[in-house]
């Protein structure tokens, strides 16, 4: 199986994508300033992109930056990108729940935790989203604690309040212009119960 990797710029900063030809396995957010080898290493291996011949041949990594592109020009509110992401039966299925919390609302550690079947795990879904390798596709900037506070965020805190505000910004028009995002609303209402916000 091969690996590609990509390394574009976007309001988070240098974003780095790693696939295969046909699934997304990682998003990461390498510190320019950082100096360490494993940044280093981002970008070494990657490539870049002004790459524009290189990036031609590596289609669904093209994407990938289209997608976010769109997301962060305000015309895209989900991520419809194939991915393969690891972890226990029951991590997954918390980056199932969370992978449908539409854009503009924030669910909180707790009731996450109340929804896999684990009273009290906020702790837990803190865990996981720490662990998740695929921000904004899979959305963990949308969890908060419980008392509204917004958590951490494995990519720093910086950029979860950027993205809380970025969708808060922009919730309206996408709610009024996806038909996608409504459904997903609807659909989640329907099998998890009244237990997510707007963060208007």
């Amino acid at each position: 199986m091969k690996v590609n990797s990509l390394l574009f710029s976007t309001p988070l900063g240098s974003t780095y994508v790693q696939a295969t030809s046909d699934q997304i396995l990682s998003i990461a957010f390498p510190e320019e300033e950082k100096s360490d080898l494993f940044t280093e290493l981002y970008y070494k291996e990657a490539i870049h992109e002004d790459e524009y011949d290189e990036l031609a041949k590596y289609p669904l990594l093209l994407e990938a930056k289209k997608q976010f592109q769109q997301y962060f020009a305000g015309t895209r509110c989900y991520f419809k990108l194939p991915y393969k992401i690891y972890g226990t039966p029951i991590e997954q299925k918390v980056y199932r729940l969370l992978s449908i919390v539409p854009f503009g609302y924030v669910i909180s550690y707790l009731s996450l935790s109340q929804m896999v079947g684990i009273k009290s795990g906020a702790r837990f879904i803190g865990s996981c989203m720490k662990k998740n390798p695929l921000p904004l596709i899979i959305p963990c900037h949308r969890v908060i604690s419980n008392s509204g506070k917004i958590g951490g965020f494995s990519a720093g805190v910086g950029r979860k309040k950027f993205l809380l505000q970025w969708e808060k910004t922009n919730w309206e028009m996408s709610h009024e212009s996806s038909s996608v995002g409504r459904w997903l609303w609807y659909t989640f209402k329907r099998k998890n119960g009244e237990q997510t916000q707007t963060t208007n």
